[in-house]
This record gives structure tokens, sequence and C-alpha cells, in this order.
């Protein structure tokens, strides 16, 4: 990520080419959240949602914008299932057609092998998807001295950069095609809030979560 914001592409060559950016919003000097961000690429769009089932704001803001939802909130369930509805969510998603986009929200830090976890979506879906858009901590964010302590309590086994992130997704056998830095949540009024987020405009490196765009 440059320091103006903009999207940075980095290929197994290490190619780096600009490409627009959704990290900052439009004529504010105020970094894109994360739902922003996701809800804004998925925009009439057939999305394959994998993730946390509490993230109910979220869930409802693509609900309403995607041309079709499905979601899949038990990851786990992708090496192996013993749900037999949590199987028919993943049957649903096989023969359900094409998608566009495969979000993977806040798993990968969860899991013990991202990398089998990225493998086994590929292997599962990639036949059937073009692109797949993957939300992690960002290691480099200005909150992890003051997160690390709870990391144990949290079940969450890693922090990534756009590096290591970027050579877990070749390995898998993905294209990686670019990364941008945004806020967790929306940033909350008030002196300190309003001081943050003028650093982190100028600062995406720091900001709390890294989002990647690959191709199947």
């Amino acid at each position: 990520m440059q320091q103006d914001g903009s999207s940075l592409s980095l290929t197994g060559n290490d190619e780096v080419t600009d490409l627009p950016s959704l990290a900052v919003m439009p004529g504010k000097a105020k970094p894109v959240d994360r739902i922003s961000y996701l809800c804004k690429r998925a925009t009439r769009k057939n999305v394959l949602y994998i993730g946390s089932n509490n993230n109910h704001k979220l869930h409802s803001k693509l609900q309403e914008l995607t041309d079709k939802l499905h979601r899949i909130d038990n990851p786990d369930s992708l090496f192996h299932t013993t749900d037999i509805i949590q199987e028919e969510k993943l049957n649903y998603a096989t023969e359900a057609g094409n998608w566009d986009i495969i979000i993977v929200d806040g798993v990968l830090e969860h899991s013990e092998s991202p990398l089998l976890l990225l493998t086994a979506i590929r292997e599962r879906f990639g036949s059937l998807a073009c692109e797949i858009i993957i939300t992690v901590p960002n290691v480099m964010s200005i909150n992890v001295p003051f997160s690390r302590n709870n990391q144990s309590t949290s079940g969450q086994f890693y922090w990534f950069s756009s590096f290591s992130l970027n050579r877990i997704l070749i390995k898998a056998g993905y294209t990686p095609l670019y990364h941008d830095f945004v806020t967790h949540k929306p940033m909350s009024s008030g002196r300190f809030k309003k001081l943050v987020m003028k650093y982190l405009v100028r600062k995406p490196a720091f900001r709390q979560t890294l989002i990647y765009t690959a191709k199947f």
C-alpha cells in the first residue's frame, strides 16, 4: 500500500502495480472500515461468504446489496462435517452455480493451518469462483501491542503481514492480485479517535485489518 492509500499488486514475481483503492472514502479524510469495504466489493455480485455467524451487521448489508448470497458459518466443515445442516450448506454452495467472489472473513487467524484451509477452499470451490477476498488481522496494526494479551483467549493463532499472506496464497495455488489496509470498525468520534483517524489516513499500513484479493 502506498502512503496515499492506493492499492498495490504483489504477484508471485513481486511485480508491483498501481490499482484503484477503496481504502479511503472519496472526498473524506477517513479510512474505510472493513464492512464498508466488503460491501463495496460485493455489490451486485454473487457472493459466497465464509466466516463467523456473529457478523450480523455485515450479513444484513450483504443480503441487501448482493445479487445472491450464501453463508458458510463454520469453516471447519470444509475439512469434515458431522452436522447435516452444515453439509447441506456446503452442497448448495457447490451446486448453486458460479460465484463472483468468495469472502473469507476473519477466519485464517483462527485456523491452526491457514495453508490447508485455503487449499481446501480452492479445491472445493476453485472451479466455481472468480476471486477470493480474505480479511485478516494486520501484524503492523497500531492495536497489536494492546491486543496480544487477549490473543490466547480469543482463539486467535496468527497475525499476518501482506508478505506472509501473499506467500501462503501462492503456496495454496492462488494468484495474488492486490491488498488494502482498512480499519476493523468505523472510527468513533472523540478527540483522541480523531487524532488516530488522521494518523491512519496518512499511514494505511498501520490499520487493523489487511484485505487481500486473489484469483483462483
